[in-house]
């Protein structure tokens, strides 16, 4: 090998390290972010009525749409996000948290959800917050994204 490009592969060193810790990071991080498995809710339940999808689907009075992401154009994405709401005892969520979907549209959807309105949940004459499992079908473009809420699995 020549002394020239020797010199020049040692001037790239620090270059070529980064670029590998970068690499290395994205790939570890992946897994994580796209876990559709992932059960698990930051969102407090206590003191709250479980109602089931179907259930928290008919109360549902009022949606907002959902933004498209950034990069759908060129991925056209289309699938099944489902969500961990928390409502309160007036009908307005009060936490939404991820179960699974796709992550390029995951933070649009919750985003939206967050502003969505519910009829109030009554048992023995009183209102109570309430929470459940909320499956949002999904097609998004660079335009639009269309939406529908169904029964989750």
């Amino acid at each position: 090998m020549k002394l020239s490009r020797i010199r020049s592969i040692t001037k790239m060193g620090p270059f070529l390290g980064l670029f590998s810790f970068v690499c290395v990071l994205l790939v570890l991080s992946v897994p994580g972010f796209c876990n559709q498995a992932a059960e698990t809710t930051k969102c407090s339940s206590l003191g709250s009525e479980e109602l089931s999808s179907r259930e928290l689907r008919l109360r549902l009075l009022h949606t907002a749409p959902l933004d498209p992401p950034c990069c759908a154009e060129k991925a056209n994405l289309k699938g099944t996000i489902i969500l961990q709401v928390t409502v309160s005892e007036n009908g307005d969520i009060s936490c939404v948290d991820q179960i699974s979907g796709h992550p390029i549209i995951v933070t649009s959807a919750i985003h939206s959800v967050s502003k969505w309105k519910f009829k109030p949940y009554v048992a023995q004459g009183q209102r109570k917050p309430f929470h459940g499992k909320l499956a949002v079908k999904f097609r998004a473009t660079e335009r639009a994204v269309s939406f529908k809420v169904i029964d989750a699995p």
